[in-house]
């Protein structure tokens, strides 16, 4: 069998209304962009039980196009991109890309952005986006920060979904993961992220313009997926610190293409509901809060009349439960939930009447503050 030069893989569950979209797209950037080379398109599917896979086989492309049921039987997106993975490597593949399936925003161009610095020796291209200030909350307040004021790199978007990456990183990622692990879930969009930033392989940002998709609110239930995501970013933080704790300066990564801010798709958040969790959190995780937060932080939540959460404080109870993860795992999640909604509704209170490009620099400021104050974690983990 000839090697394939570009494998696109998209993950699916339950996609039928958007999915056709997507694989048109990457079919035009494909042939508009790379026409000589051999590229590869597969849905990697979870076993949907709508009309995705004919949805998908629908599309007529130039490019070869296959639908996968993944082997791994840990049902995510993870084991959705392990499947990606072995099948772009058994054919040869040299340049990986992944996108999701519930994009709406996506253009060919994307394909030429994402595998142009592949050529060039570039292993991994995170996304760059324009994104509403209240989209990506788990990236905002957690992953984005952490990334920046602990790993030392100042990557945005560092589970943004859309990924291209080389095939040496491909066969990187599939022997460091744990595939009974949240990384089979969507613990794997941070594992990539924090295994190629720790392990010294060549990353840039790639700028893709708005992000349109199905975004989630915040108040809405994201306990799984913010399980899954900040139980593997802890853990990975708590077992490599060896590899960032001796960092004293935040790289600055690349971003490929920018050119100015563009407008992000709207969306509304109901940031009552987030103050409505927040109080049920001090009344329900009292005794969590306790055992997980350092006695000075602890005192300043657990405040009756406590009902906003400033970055500096937000810091160092992300600090407090990263310390207290190993061992305490589902306490950690089951204590930090609430307080994430109440520093979610903090910075609704801060933005409320910023522009999505004003509310932008507050996040990028947040990432500064955890890297401010990384020798608070530091210390509390030697």
């Amino acid at each position: 069998m000839a090697e394939i030069d570009i494998f696109v893989g998209i993950p699916s569950y339950n996609n039928e209304k958007t999915i056709g979209f997507v694989v048109e797209q990457v079919d035009k950037g494909l042939n508009e962009y790379f026409p000589g080379m051999k590229a590869l398109i597969v849905d990697s599917d979870g076993g949907s039980s709508d009309g995705t896979k004919q949805a998908f086989e629908a599309v007529e492309t130039e490019a070869e196009k296959q639908f996968v049921l993944y082997k791994n039987p840990i049902p995510g997106k993870g084991s959705a991109f392990k499947e990606i993975w072995e099948m772009g490597l058994l054919k040869g593949a040299k340049y990986f890309v992944v996108v999701d399936s519930d994009l709406r925003s996506i253009r060919p161009e994307w394909i030429k952005k994402m595998v142009s610095p592949l050529e060039k020796g570039t292993d991994y291209c995170t996304p760059y986006y324009s994104r509403h200030k209240y989209d990506g909350t788990i990236t905002n307040q957690i992953c984005f920060p952490s990334t920046y004021g602990l790993f030392c790199q100042n990557i945005r978007q560092p589970i943004g979904g859309d990924f291209s990456f080389s095939a040496r990183l491909a066969d990187f990622w599939l022997k460091k993961g744990d595939w009974a692990s949240n990384v089979a879930k969507f613990g794997i969009d941070i594992f990539m992220t924090s295994n190629a930033v720790l392990n010294g392989f060549e990353i840039k940002q790639v700028f893709l313009g708005s992000k349109v998709h199905d975004a989630k609110d915040p108040a809405g239930n994201l306990k799984p997926m913010f399980e899954q995501v900040v139980g593997t970013l802890f853990g990975i933080v708590t077992s490599e610190r060896e590899k960032w704790t001796g960092l004293n300066e935040v790289k600055e990564i690349e971003v490929l293409g920018k050119n100015g801010f563009v407008e992000p798709q709207d969306l509304s958040v109901s940031a009552d509901k987030m103050l409505e969790n927040f109080r049920k959190g001090k009344e329900e995780q009292a005794g969590n809060w306790k055992d997980v937060l350092s006695e000075k932080v602890f005192a300043e939540v657990s405040s009756a009349d406590k009902e906003t959460i400033e970055s500096d404080l937000w810091s160092k109870i992300v600090f407090d439960c990263v310390s207290s993860f190993k061992g305490n795992e589902d306490k950690v999640i089951d204590a930090l939930i609430p307080l994430w909604l109440g520093r979610n509704y903090s910075f609704v209170q801060e933005t409320i009447d910023l522009g999505n490009e004003e509310a932008e620099k507050k996040i990028i400021e947040q990432g500064k503050l955890f890297f401010k104050n990384r020798n608070y974690l530091v210390e509390k983990i030697k």
